[in-house]
This record gives C-alpha cells, sequence and structure tokens, in this order.
C-alpha cells in the first residue's frame, strides 16, 4: 500500500492529531459545551451565517452561532466530514490502525455507519477517505487504495444507497495516485492527478482531471510540467 502527495500528509496529520488526543484528559464528552482551550471559538465567529463541520482531535465537531459542539464520541477516530447540501445526509471516513472506512450518516453526523468493514490483512484495500457527495446527495465520491489495478490510490464513485462504487481513475504505478474528489455543479467529478511529465516517471506533477458521472472518459484540465495542484 502507498499514500504519498496530498493524501499521505493528510493522513498523517490526522494520525499525530489522534496521538495528542489520546493523551489529553481534558477531551469533553460529547454533546457537553466544554471544548478543547485549542478549540475555543473566537468572537468573529459568532458572524458567521449558516453551519461549519470539521475535524479535530478525531472528533466532527460543528461549529455555528459561535458555538461550538463535539458531535462523535471519543472512542473513535474520525475525519474528512462531508455533508449534502440540504445537511440531512453526512459522511465521514472511521480511521483505524493502519485502515480507514468511509461512514454514512443522518444530519449532525448521527447514526454513522461504515459502508465496508475493516479488512483482515490491512495492506490490502485498507484505505477509504475523503468523501464528497454530489449536488443530489445520491452519489458518493473518495480516495482509496482499494484497486486490484494499481499501487497508489485512485478515485472511487457511486451511489451508497445501495453501495455500488466503480472505480473512476487508473493512476500510473509509483506515479502519487489520485487525491481530492468533489463533485461539480453539473454532476461530473474533479479530482487530483499525479501523472509522469511526456511519460518520465521520475518528473511527476499534481495536475486536474474531470470524470463524467455515472460514466465516461477522463478529460485533464491542467497538466503542470512544474509545481503541483494540490487542493
Amino acid at each position: 500500500m502507498r499514500l504519498r502527495g496530498r493524501g499521505a500528509a493528510a493522513l498523517l496529520a490526522v494520525a499525530a492529531g489522534m496521538a495528542l488526543a489520546g493523551c489529553d484528559a481534558s477531551v469533553p464528552i460529547i454533546g457537553q459545551p466544554q471544548v478543547p482551550k485549542a478549540l475555543t471559538p473566537l468572537d468573529a465567529a459568532k458572524d458567521l451565517p449558516g453551519t461549519i463541520y470539521l475535524a479535530s482531535g478525531g472528533r466532527i465537531w460543528k461549529l455555528k452561532g459561535g458555538q461550538l459542539q463535539a458531535l462523535t464520541p471519543g472512542d473513535q477516530r474520525w475525519s474528512y466530514p462531508a455533508v449534502t447540501t440540504d445537511g440531512g445526509t453526512t459522511a465521514a471516513s472511521v480511521l483505524g490502525s493502519g485502515h480507514a472506512e468511509v461512514a454514512v450518516g443522518g444530519a449532525d453526523f448521527a447514526n454513522l455507519k461504515p459502508l465496508t468493514t475493516a479488512p483482515k490483512d490491512v495492506h490490502r484495500a485498507s484505505i477509504d477517505i475523503k468523501p464528497a457527495f454530489s449536488p443530489d446527495g445520491k452519489r458518493l465520491a473518495f480516495m482509496s487504495d482499494r484497486s486490484n489495478c494499481c499501487t497508489d490510490e485512485a478515485i472511487w464513485e457511486g451511489p451508497f444507497a445501495p453501495y455500488k462504487p466503480r472505480q473512476v481513475s487508473t493512476p500510473p504505478d509509483v506515479s502519487g495516485g489520485d487525491d481530492e474528489p468533489v463533485y461539480l455543479p453539473d454532476g461530473s467529478l474533479l479530482f487530483v492527478a499525479w501523472r509522469p511529465v511526456d511519460g518520465d516517471s521520475r518528473n511527476v506533477h499534481a495536475g486536474l482531471q474531470q470524470a463524467p458521472v455515472p460514466t465516461g472518459r477522463l478529460k485533464p484540465l491542467l497538466a503542470p510540467k512544474d509545481g503541483d495542484v494540490m487542493d
């Protein structure tokens, strides 16, 4: 299993946060108003419209009206929150030791249930992260190493009720894989693609590709020969 580029950095950052949270006895019980000092909202947060969901210390949090509330318990480690436009459906990645599964739940991340089970061998198809919902809320994209064709992470997407994901991208081996899937308003999918420049595997950069949904041919949008597109 390989995890390179932006995905690797993000997952390592989450792991570091998990380790710190495990040593912090001040992390509150779910639903209580107390929050870690590092997450105390400032006065400016009172003026923010709408709702913001974020991940910190292995938990999903809700910031609304200047108030911060823990939505997930402290006995699991969650990251990469995603929400449908109407707020009625949510998704996040639950992180384990050497594996991660995408889970889907209701409003405010209630009743999150993983779409897959953790593999017995954590070296086989073990990382599912960075979920994103389609504009109509019926499809889910994510980054995964579950493919049998590739050594790096690819993008998968499809309906989640019932759960029928398909592989969207096929990154070249040892390229760095694909990352950061997001749907566009027309329902197509955009993602970061790490690719060799002019076929040179020693010179790899991240660009942008677009994928029609539900099926269709990939369309490169940006293919830089130096520098990278990260997010």
